[in-house]
């Protein structure tokens, strides 16, 4: 029987089990022992080319050193580049000086549980990244030489490794770091991504719009450090950024984040055989989830995905503590198998969890095809009223939404509200909840009997101000639509025959489900899509896909869409014009506008 099976649990689940996954404390992993030794090192590596300083990676080695515990070796290897944060490699290790407790004098951290089960185990900052010098390349080609030294590294000065049997494994940063260099070194074998990226200049320029809010805590991530003052970025780097705010020389950006894309080397990863582990969650606004799910669906190599609730970086923080939780588990699983060929092939390729269950733990499936419903359209119909509906039939004739662009405080509906935070909320099965009524709310709720429609649950309340139809658009199913619960299992994609009186514009538009008095509105998936050099008045037809999504429609509940064009996320790139008059044009034959939905 396969050690790599999912685990379950009929115990009523914490606090820390709904963020975390309940599950994941229960995953049963092997503790050999903690007969190891520790070292804090410095790995030379290639001098900056831009001024030929010397660069040293900071870094630690755990290896095994009991025969009787471990085994005789040789030993497999996992090296693990940092995330993008302050203190670097420190995030998979908490050392006992810098705050640790009595009870793990040796430490604690995923460098730990790995080396305890019999792993070499290298943990490293990037070039330029907390106490590495040299200059932060951004996963780029001098990035991937120096993670190359590093394998060469273990196999130069380490005692017993298996040269055979390399992994690398890493979040976020760590994650696309440790993706390119398997993809340039085939002797990385099996790779574990957490909040990985796949399509850089996709996560920077989704349909042509800039997500101004995550590139600037990611540009104030690149030029932070722990208190250290000195220059962390290359001129290189420094102009792409500039270049990037001033949405300037956009060919010479799309080159640089192709180059750091590992969708890009997919014929490279099935030509080697590299098996990856993917991880990703709903509502990513740092790296668009679209493009992990796709380099996941081309992989014909060994190969698992674990989609989650939440925004970047959610669920695994406290597994790179040490701590056990989803993310990390299937990491140790996947190593154990594809590192050190213990237990079988899981027949499951594909882990989801269901929105907003968080605490029920990812569901198994074979497959992607085994996940994803077949689509169904539904045709955006503007009535009479303010607000259109969603139809199974396109209309006769063309029907026009109206509205024209307002500012960021115009609009309540946005992609999310916090960065990276709110999907922490999510994650505590707290989503946000829009007030999609013309008008404000009542502050209190009125109290219902449990199991009522959230749009009247009393301990949710609604986000404050209204959704203004002079600024959005809103289509909805209408009521008895959602007699029965059902489920969004995919990819939605709307069609848009949009006409702006501006040369240029940004499009946003959002799935959310309400409850039948449709006033409160959750998020179930967004996109986004800008466009210039248009002629006033023009029609425009666009496609917008949004973010893959496992979403539960429950019952009596109804989909919406709703269109505006302006969201805080990409604050200071939206191109549209305040005051500028759009339409939504939907007619019959080519002439429509839609949603396609995996429903």
């Amino acid at each position: 029987m396969s050690n790599d099976t999912h685990p379950t649990s009929s115990s009523a689940p914490t606090v820390f089990d709904t963020v975390f996954g309940r599950g994941a404390r229960e995953i049963t992993l092997p503790v050999i022992g903690n007969d190891f030794r520790k070292d804090f090192i410095k790995i030379d590596v290639d001098p900056e080319p831009e001024d030929n300083i010397a660069v040293q990676l900071d870094a630690a080695v755990f290896e095994p050193t009991d025969e009787s515990l471990y085994g005789p070796g040789p030993y497999p290897v996992v090296i693990m580049p940092a995330p993008l944060i302050g203190t670097g490699w420190r995030a998979y290790y908490q050392d006992p000086e810098d705050g640790g407790s009595d009870e793990y004098p040796e430490g604690s951290g995923i460098t730990i549980k790995l080396v305890r089960q019999g792993y070499i185990v290298v943990a490293y900052s990037q070039r330029g990244l907390s106490h590495s010098t040299g200059y932060i390349d951004v996963a780029g080609d001098l990035d991937v030489a120096d993670g190359r030294k590093v394998i060469d590294w273990v196999r130069d000065n380490t005692a017993n490794p298996n040269m055979g049997k390399v992994g690398f494994a890493g979040a976020s940063y760590g994650a696309g770091t440790s993706l390119l260099i398997a993809a340039h070194d085939d002797r990385v074998k099996a790779v574990a991504a957490l909040s990985a990226w796949a399509d850089l200049y996709a996560s920077l320029y989704e349909n042509e719009t800039r997500h101004m809010k995550a590139f600037l805590n990611l540009k104030t991530l690149f030029e932070g450090g722990v208190g250290i003052p000195r220059k962390r970025i290359s001129n290189k780097t420094r102009q792409v950024f500039d270049n990037y705010l001033a949405h300037e020389d956009v060919e010479n950006l799309r080159t640089w984040a192709l180059t750091r894309s590992p969708s890009e080397y997919l014929a490279k990863y099935n030509a080697n055989g590299t098996a990856i582990y993917l991880h990703t969650y709903y509502h990513e606004t740092i790296f668009n989830n679209a493009a992990v799910i796709e380099l996941f669906r081309n992989l014909t190599t060994p190969k698992r995905l674990l989609a989650q609730i939440g925004d970047h970086g959610n669920a695994e923080g406290l597994g790179l503590a040490g701590m056990d939780t989803y993310p990390t588990g299937h990491l140790y699983q996947w190593f154990a198998r594809h590192l050190k060929c213990e237990g079988e092939d899981n027949p499951n390729t594909v882990f989801v969890e269901e929105m907003w269950k968080p605490a029920a733990g990812p569901k198994p499936f074979p497959d992607l095809a085994a996940v994803e419903n077949p689509v169904r359209r539904r045709y955006l119909v503007q009535g009479l009223g303010l607000d259109g509906r969603l139809a199974e039939t396109a209309p006769p004739t063309v029907t026009v939404a109206r509205f024209t662009v307002g500012q960021n405080d115009d609009v309540s509906v946005e992609s999310a509200p916090l960065v990276v935070l709110s999907g922490i909320l999510e994650r505590l099965d707290v989503p946000v909840n829009y007030n999609m009524t013309v008008q404000q709310l009542p502050p209190v709720p009125v109290p219902v009997i449990p199991g009522a429609p959230f749009d009247l649950e009393p301990h949710f309340l609604p986000r404050s101000r209204p959704l203004p139809r002079q600024h959005a658009a809103v289509w909805s199913e209408q009521t008895g639509a959602g007699s029965r619960p059902r489920q969004i299992k995919g990819r939605p994609t709307a069609h848009l025959r949009v006409k702006a009186e501006a040369t240029r514009i940004t499009v946003c538009v959002y799935l959310l489900v309400s409850g039948p008095l449709l006033n409160v509105g959750r998020m179930v998936t967004s996109g986004v899509f800008s466009y210039t050099n248009a002629t006033p008045g023009a029609v425009k037809e666009i496609d917008i896909p949004m973010q893959f999504v496992n979403y539960i429609v429950p019952e009596n509940h109804r989909m919406v869409v709703v269109v505006t064009a302006n969201d805080p996320l990409y604050e200071g790139a939206v191109e549209s014009v305040i005051g500028t008059p759009v339409e939504i044009l939907s007619g019959p034959g080519a002439e429509s506008s839609w949603v396609d939905v995996p429903i």
